[in-house]
């Protein structure tokens, strides 16, 4: 079956050959919705072409390195494109933050796309204002760039987990390899089905990697993405989902999260939802299993990389009995749990995770990798510690960069996180490591907290259910966790003390 459908669909070589051919077969497809506007397949080829002309008149061709660091809207999935179709090579930036100008020149970025009200930068900025359709007006059409096999399509910016992003370079090849590599995943269901796929929401910034893969993935489906607003709270993001009916959504832990926290007590808050896919930061067991109840039972938790795309998939059928996994590798993808000299370990042996296809990066901008994290003799290392149980079901232990060692044992955070988790008061949790004054390491749990709570109660929770060598040293409550731009918690920041706690007067319980 999965042989078959792969044949069924187009021979594509540029990232925007999808939009003209879903142009010819189904003109009047929504493509883009944006509110009550509405952009066909028609509407959205005739713009990418008069935009490829526009910006070949700025001088932009194959091969240049450009950045967009725009909100996410219509006007700025026609511009990528565009560019794609001109054979530039894209970096999508947060638009929520000003462009750094030591990391465009490292990555070798001469050109980005801002919003009017940008600020001046030493790099060249052309402004995408809200009369920019009205400029492509004037524009006759464009041509497509001859895209050979191995040619650069984006430089994606890791999440910077582990320290400063990174850039992973994928080909157009690469890209449609993952689309092939998802289509593939959710077959059974029908979600990113070729010609009629559901709804997709897009809930986040497109410089988020993961909701930038699944836009790429929609528009190569032929459905419609629909740029939900910016929101302020979860239950307007609830809101916005339950009028859309029948659709999917991909959403990270701390939506997850918020979503479980309006749910109602019994029923379902997304009963007509068709997939809700949990990625980026992992959620804990008993989340997952909530969400299948009280949120959707169509619940994936996808896990993956920017560096390969999807690794493994738990399916809504198996998140029941295998909660504590992320599920089993995808189609196509290889996995491995090996030793630091590269020796496979046995089931149930916790070593680094490593994986290989060829929906793999070409490798990294200014970073040779490592197996820590990188791309090593055609192997990619996410830079996490796991296990494969007997089943082939992978169970993440954590970063090897977050190994916490005391006395003789070895442990991650989120054994720790997990169990403060169960606590009724909290929001969120991230555990850290700090080189203790008398040697050694002190533990710190930092906390986002739903109501008040002494911290005594949290201390006595911990020493309830986690042995002597994993309780934490210190509770520190936070108004909000630190963040990467991709909505990961930045443990970095915690662990150099870059964050700012609420003093004890305070009431966190009152805060947004």
């Amino acid at each position: 079956m999965r042989r078959y459908y792969r044949s069924m669909l187009p021979s594509w070589k540029n990232l925007s050959d999808p939009i003209f051919t879903h142009a010819v077969e189904r003109p009047d497809q929504p493509a883009l919705v944006e509110g009550p506007a509405v952009l066909t397949y028609a509407d959205v080829a005739a713009l990418v072409d008069k935009a490829s002309r526009f910006i070949t008149s700025l001088g932009i061709g194959p091969g240049d390195r450009v950045g967009i660091c725009l909100t996410a809207r219509a006007d700025h999935v026609v511009l990528l494109y565009a560019l794609l179709r001109v054979g530039a090579q894209v970096t999508e930036l947060a638009a929520s933050a000003r462009p750094d100008a030591a990391l465009l020149r490292q990555l070798g970025i001469g050109q980005v796309f801002v919003e009017p009200d940008a600020a001046p930068s030493i790099i060249a900025l052309t402004k995408i204002d809200t009369n920019w359709r009205e400029v492509l007006a004037d524009s006759g059409g464009g041509e497509r760039y001859s895209t050979p096999d191995d040619a650069v399509a984006t430089v994606t910016l890791s999440s910077g987990t582990t320290g400063i992003p990174k850039g992973i370079v994928l080909t157009h090849g690469q890209h449609f390899a993952r689309y092939r590599a998802t289509t593939e995943t959710f077959t059974a269901d029908g979600v990113f089905a070729y010609g009629k796929a559901l709804p997709f929401l897009l809930v986040a910034s497109l410089s988020n990697a993961g909701f930038f893969r699944y836009v790429i993935c929609q528009i190569a489906s032929g459905g419609a993405v629909v740029l939900v607003p910016e929101y302020r709270h979860a239950v307007d993001l609830a809101v916005a989902v339950l009028n859309q009916g029948e659709a999917v959504l991909t959403a990270n832990a701390n939506m997850a999260r918020a979503f479980l926290a309006i749910a109602p007590a019994s029923g379902l808050l997304f009963p007509r939802l068709k997939a809700l896919i949990s990625i980026g930061q992992p959620l804990y067991a008993d989340e997952k299993r909530a969400l299948a109840a009280r949120v959707t039972p169509n619940f994936y938790d996808k896990y993956g990389a920017t560096g390969i795309g999807g690794i493994a998939c738990l399916a809504p059928h198996e998140v029941a009995a295998h909660a504590a996994s992320v599920g089993r590798a995808v189609p196509g993808v290889e996995i491995e749990i090996v030793d630091r000299n590269g020796a496979a370990l046995p089931s149930g042996a916790v070593g680094r995770l490593r994986c290989r296809s060829v929906t793999a990066a070409q490798g990294f901008v200014a970073d040779a990798g490592s197996i820590d994290e990188g791309i090593v003799d055609g192997w990619h290392y996410p830079g996490e510690l796991a296990s494969l149980d007997a089943e082939g079901y992978v169970h993440i232990a954590g970063r090897a960069a977050d190994l916490i060692r005391r006395g003789d044992s070895e442990f991650f955070p989120p054994a720790i996180e997990a169990v403060i988790a169960e606590h009724p008061a909290i929001l969120e949790v991230a555990v850290a490591a700090r080189a203790a004054a008398g040697g050694g390491a002190e533990i710190i749990a930092f906390v986002v907290l739903k109501k008040s709570v002494p911290e005594r109660e949290l201390m006595r929770h911990c020493a309830s259910r986690l042995p002597q060598e994993r309780r934490p040293d210190r509770i520190v409550v936070l108004a909000a966790m630190p963040k990467l731009a991709g909505g990961k918690t930045d443990r970095t920041r915690l662990k150099t003390g870059d964050f700012k706690p609420i003093a004890r007067q305070d009431a966190p319980g009152k805060r947004a």
